[in-house]
């Protein structure tokens, strides 16, 4: 139940940072000095989001129920 919990949380905060990314493009206020950053943040957020991923898959892993 507990990794339900956490997919979700992760689930969600991923959607508010890719919906955030996503007005900022149509809305056209990414400037060049930014793109690098707005890039970084981007890796930095898939990068995060594989280690809870793998971190979490290794908890799940054995159960003695």
């Amino acid at each position: 139940m507990n990794s339900n919990k956490g997919y979700t949380m992760l689930g969600w905060v991923v959607w508010q940072i890719g919906r955030r990314a996503v007005k900022r493009k149509v809305t056209g206020k990414v400037t060049k000095d930014h793109s690098n950053r707005s890039k970084l943040i981007a890796a930095g957020a898939v990068a995060g989001v594989i280690a809870v991923g793998i971190a979490l898959a290794g908890r799940g892993g054995s159960s003695d129920e």
